[in-house]
């Protein structure tokens, strides 16, 4: 007579099987997550080291690019009193502006050197406006803007053309209009002189 089993829903592999406990299975499941956070920290970590010195080795061929480049240019040029000099030629190449402060800008030498006008508020405050061009013309008639040696010392500005005047009060510029420039030279009239050159106050 043939044997019968009942089957109670397990089966032979299942019973094989090792038990794992729930709180095992978190740790373990912590632990690999957290390995894994630290390999791709790694690999972050390793791309930015990478990164790092692919641009550490640029800057150092552009240095050294930047220093042969100079080195040979100074073959060619020295520095003589803030001016670059050609060493073949001893023709200045180039010069750096500078600022030179002008104690009478209000005669024919130096009034074609004014660059600049700085300029005084009653509030205290400076302002400066950038000098065009000027004029210097006989003054046809004694008014206020006229000075002493006889003359009007008219600046061109950016913001418009400025009164040269030094009287007992001192140096001062005050703004004027053009008709007042055009009536004041009168008929003979020339276009302003051209500034050129360095800054100036």
């Amino acid at each position: 007579m043939a044997k019968t089993f009942s089957s109670y829903g397990t089966s032979v592999a299942e019973l094989d099987a090792p038990l794992i406990v729930e709180s095992e299975y978190r740790e373990q499941a912590s632990f690999n997550g957290k390995l894994n956070g630290l390999l791709a920290e790694l690999r972050v970590g390793k791309a930015l080291v990478i990164a790092g010195l692919v641009l550490t080795m640029l800057l150092c061929s552009v240095t050294f690019g930047v220093v042969c480049t100079a080195l040979e240019y100074s073959k060619e040029t020295y520095v003589a009193e803030g001016a670059l000099m050609d060493r073949t030629t001893d023709s200045v190449v180039s010069t750096r502006e500078h600022e030179e402060y002008i104690e009478d800008p209000l005669n024919a030498e130096s009034a074609q050197g004014v660059q600049w006008l700085t300029l005084k508020h009653a509030d205290g405050g400076l302002s400066r406006r950038r000098v065009t061009g000027y004029t210097r013309s006989k003054c046809l008639t004694v008014d206020d803007n006229c000075n002493v040696d006889g003359y009007h010392y008219f600046f061109m500005t950016t913001s418009g053309p400025y009164a040269g005047t030094y009287k007992a009060h001192g140096l001062s510029f005050v703004p004027v209009q053009e008709e007042y420039v055009k009536q004041a030279m009168g008929p003979a009239a020339t276009a302003p002189g051209r500034i050129s050159g360095a800054h100036r106050n």
